[in-house]
């Protein structure tokens, strides 16, 4: 089970693949999901942080992790226009990124108007990180980019709020995802950065696939 460079790759996602060459990574948040034929993330998104504990965190996802079907943590992250007071945030992300660690995870981030608060737990935690659906400016971007962080968009780039970040960074620095939307699917999101990048869909692909092999290149049998 992986992704070819035919494949739209779909790198987060909350529904089951839609297309017959789509390749997804579908949130299952702190859900035992198991019974599936693609990878999933497992994470506390941070709307939820007030739901859980933190010992009940640390074992429930510790336990999901080890699921081999788990191939990242999230979505996980900070949110200051919705959830809990990002004090209680904070410290949930904290154990999440624990476990990304111990694991050898990458983390998909949830992050709303708190860019610069993520920094510094970036900057601290080996692994992989993947912003998805970035919404920040350029300069956020490529404070980001430099710390070797992976932007994903998605729906974003249809309202023209992030074509201008996605037509400037590195080919090496970005992934694609449908995340909620229900009116659109990968391929349209395909078509949508290629026009923006002016390129052509089969070299994007193949472009998003080398990005996505070498994140996730391990689970290759």
């Amino acid at each position: 089970m992986f992704a070819s460079a035919h494949s739209f790759i779909n790198i987060h996602t909350h529904r089951k693949p839609r297309l017959s060459n789509e390749f997804a990574i579908r949130n299952a948040y702190l859900k035992d999901v198991r019974a599936t034929s693609y990878p999933l993330s497992y994470g506390l998104h941070p709307w939820f942080s007030q739901t859980v504990n933190e010992e009940k965190l640390a074992q429930t996802l510790t336990e999901l992790a080890s699921n081999p079907l788990a191939w990242a943590i999230g979505e996980i992250g900070l949110d200051r226009s919705n959830g809990p007071d990002i004090a209680i945030q904070i410290r949930m992300l904290h154990v999440q990124l624990m476990i990304a660690e111990e694991k050898k995870l990458p983390v998909i981030w949830h992050v709303v108007r708190s860019y610069s608060d993520i920094l510094p737990f970036i900057k601290k935690t080996k692994v992989q990180h993947i912003i998805h659906q970035f919404s920040g400016n350029l300069t956020e971007a490529k404070k980001l980019i430099d710390m070797n962080c992976i932007l994903s968009f998605g729906k974003n780039l249809f309202n023209y709020r992030s074509d201008d970040i996605l037509r400037y960074i590195p080919y090496s620095s970005f992934l694609l995802e449908t995340d909620t939307a229900c009116h659109i699917h990968i391929g349209d999101v395909y078509e949508k950065a290629a026009e923006i990048r002016k390129t052509e869909t089969a070299v994007l692909k193949a472009q998003v696939f080398y990005n996505f092999e070498q994140i996730f290149g391990k689970h290759r049998q």
